[in-house]
């Protein structure tokens, strides 16, 4: 026996069934993906872009805009980037811009509770990781590492600590000879090209011999370094400058007023 549905219920069972045939075709191009993603042992930094938008133009593909305390933008993934950005060229992947006149706003913000915040890698030795035109602050200490002799792996680094100073200084150092109890030392031309040569700089000296010695008509050109008592020896030394960087404010151990740069999401505030 053949059954009257009326047209409302066909028209409904059709969305019914658009909706199901809709869900089956997502599920199965997820799970390809998902696949695919997974088949090579790895992640790809390449993204999926079958369902990416394109467009040509100044303006941006993908916007987002938030009058409130929310994201813009947000992206969550658990095992790779929330966020992918590729550029060609010499264009950034992803930028941040912020136009807030306010102290301490940021316009890239990074954020990790038990890794990096923001992470920087150059694959080519000629590049940088990171790069900060400005200044710099750092509340913590300032690490560096690089290659040693026995111990060290991609993972495992033997690190050493900067050096900190109470005022801005630029060193140098070198070796020189005295020749009957007298040497003339000239600055190195690229090092005289970066201190402020209306500035005192200062020459730390250590013998290499059997004599006591000092300094002497220091100029911006270079200096002199003679024995004590008029001694004539020829003898070796080392000797270290510490100078005003060219351009550098007259500071020492100055308070800096930082703003806190605090995430708008109080669940990543920081602790």
């Amino acid at each position: 026996m053949t059954q009257h549905i009326p047209s409302e219920g066909r028209r409904a069972q059709a969305k019914v069934w658009a909706v199901l045939t809709l869900a089956m075709a997502m599920t199965a191009s997820g799970a390809v993906a998902i696949a695919n993603a997974q088949g090579t042992g790895h992640q790809s930094v390449r993204p999926d872009k079958g369902g990416a938008k394109s467009c040509s133009g100044s303006g941006s593909c993908i916007e987002g805009s938030n009058s409130g305390d929310g994201a813009g933008v947000q992206g969550n993934a658990n095992t790779f980037f929330g966020v992918l950005g590729e550029a060609s060229g010499a264009n950034a992947g992803v930028g941040g811009y912020n136009f807030d006149g306010t102290s301490g706003a940021s316009g890239v913000y990074g954020q990790s509770d038990n890794g990096f915040g923001v992470y920087g890698f150059a694959a080519a030795s000629s590049g940088y990781g990171l790069f900060s035109q400005g200044n710099a602050f750092i509340q913590g200490l300032l690490y560096t590492s690089g290659d040693c002799h026995s111990g060290c792996s991609r993972t495992r680094h033997q690190a050493s600590f900067a050096a900190r100073t109470s005022q801005p200084t630029i060193d140098d150092v070198g070796e020189g000879t005295l020749r009957a109890g007298v040497a003339r030392v000239a600055l190195a031309p690229d090092f005289a090209n970066t201190i402020d040569a209306t500035r005192p700089y200062i020459v730390l000296l250590t013998p290499e011999g059997d004599a006591a010695l000092y300094v002497t008509n220091r100029t911006p050109g270079g200096f002199e370094v003679r024995q004590i008592g008029g001694g004539r020896s020829s003898v070796t030394f080392a000797y270290r400058i510490i100078a005003k960087p060219y351009g550098a404010a007259d500071e020492r151990l100055p308070f800096k007023t930082v703003a806190d740069p605090t995430t708008v999401d109080p669940r990543h505030a920081a602790h």
